[in-house]
């Protein structure tokens, strides 16, 4: 019984997970990231 109920709360996890992942990705614009991960190779896109 132990094994289902760690499954079902990693389950949980993950989909948390996603949809915070997909509500940022579709309301922080594309121009934050790249300034957040290229601030040290300005001129790569």
């Amino acid at each position: 019984m132990t094994y289902v109920m760690e499954w079902q709360m990693v389950w949980k996890d993950v989909l948390i997970g996603f949809t915070v992942a997909g509500v940022i990705a579709a309301f922080v614009p594309e121009s934050f990231f790249h300034g957040l991960f290229s601030w040290r190779w300005p001129d790569r896109r």
